[in-house]
């Protein structure tokens, strides 16, 4: 889940909401430390885009596309019920930052494909 081969813009956005609320992102990425089934992925720009950035936020604000993936090894679970358990426990943790990520396309499709910078500020 999350924004895979995003576009420029998006991710921009993306960074400009964590600089207008960081206590919103870190509300929504919260699981994330104490869990082991989900792995960020995605591009990173190489040069620090912002330095002052804790490490925590800095693993996501360098992404040029980001996502969440779960690798498992193939066993029986895919084949039982307990296969129903764990997308249901997995899509659980994700939801916050699911609905997050929404926010952020709500806004560019309320903006347009590019957004209009000055709106988005004075109104998230």
């Amino acid at each position: 889940m999350g924004f895979y081969s995003a576009a420029k813009d998006t991710m921009d956005t993306f960074r400009e909401m964590i600089d207008n609320d960081p206590g919103e992102f870190k509300r929504a990425v919260s699981f994330y430390a104490e869990q082991r089934k989900f792995i960020i992925e995605g591009d990173r720009y190489k040069k620090r885009l912002d330095p002052s950035k804790p490490d925590d936020i800095l693993d996501w604000y360098q992404r040029k596309n980001l996502y969440l993936v779960c690798n498992c090894a193939i066993d029986n679970r895919l084949f039982g019920y307990e296969l129903v358990n764990d997308l249901t426990e997995g899509f659980n943790q994700l939801k916050d930052l699911y609905h997050y990520l929404y926010k952020i396309k709500s806004i560019q499709n309320s903006f347009g494909r590019s957004g209009d910078e000055y709106e988005f500020r004075k109104r998230y």
